[in-house]
């Protein structure tokens, strides 16, 4: 897609829908929100019980999450298939089960040479006399809700969005970036939803490049066109710098740029094969 080329009405679809990947992003964060509000002001017996209170919440927050997307995916034509991906999309299947496996092992690697022990980096630590069995129940309930929550969020929400005016390298990129920006947690690992510094810092993105799009297809003056995508640039800056500067070793930057990998992978899988099963098999 050029840019430059784009018909005003062309140019005011992409800014719709810039706009509602922004919005449904948001209605995300008040699901996550207002679970939580009632769940703080409603103790229960599950909720007593933090491990299993946080579990029933994540599987209710799901329910309500694949409700709501199977709804928006309705109205907007967004197809959402589970089918296996043919011969031909081997690739696909091969970097999306080979290449975040490769490049954990590589952070691993990295780690134990460093000094900097993998569950440092992912934030958790167990006893050494710890039971096998809850530890795995915990990790398999983690991955049962952590998984198609993803999916749905990333490859339907934001990539269905994204694949009604953008083409398909485009739809990769920006895929990446937004979920990128959006669904990593602060803590090591993914989100289930974007906290509220990580929805406005997407909504800022959209914002100026939106706004950037727009001086592009409006304007022929090169200087005009350059300046329009300073606010993207400053932006870009004002998230990286920070980060970057947080983190302390080699391995700690090699295990953000891991999840980061694992954005644009799934977003390339699932451009490639039309298909959620690559994106499930390495989330």
């Amino acid at each position: 897609m050029s840019f430059q080329s784009l018909s005003p009405r062309a140019l005011q679809r992409v800014l719709v829908e810039l706009g509602l990947v922004g919005a449904m992003l948001g209605v995300v964060y008040l699901w996550r929100q207002g679970l939580r509000a009632i769940a703080q002001s409603h103790t229960s017996v599950l909720g007593s019980v933090p491990v299993v209170g946080g579990f029933a919440s994540g599987f209710i927050f799901l329910a309500g999450l694949i409700v709501f997307i199977a709804a928006y995916a309705s109205i907007r034509d967004v197809p959402i298939a589970f089918k296996l991906p043919d011969r031909t999309n081997c690739s696909a299947l091969v970097v999306a089960g080979f290449v975040p496996l490769a490049l954990v092992a590589c952070t691993k690697l990295v780690g134990v040479h460093t000094g900097v022990p993998y569950g440092t980096l992912t934030k958790t630590s167990y006893a050494t006399d710890a039971a096998l069995a809850p530890i795995l129940l915990i990790l398999g309930l983690a991955v049962v809700i952590g998984v198609p929550t993803l999916v749905l969020i990333c490859q339907v929400l934001v990539q269905g969005t994204l694949r009604q005016v953008f083409d398909g390298t485009a739809t990769v990129i920006l895929t990446a970036v937004l979920t990128g920006v959006a669904m990593m947690s602060t803590t090591g690992g993914f989100a289930l939803a974007p906290d509220l510094g990580k929805l406005v810092g997407t909504l800022l993105f959209v914002l100026a490049f939106g706004v950037a799009l727009y001086a592009t297809a409006r304007t022929q003056r090169t200087l005009i066109r350059y300046l329009a995508y300073l606010p993207l640039v400053f932006l870009a800056v004002v998230v990286l710098v920070p980060g970057i500067n947080a983190t302390d070793s080699v391995a700690e930057g090699l295990f953000t740029l891991t999840h980061l990998a694992v954005f644009a992978i799934a977003a390339y899988t699932y451009e490639w094969s039309d298909s959620l099963l690559p994106r499930r098999s390495h989330t």
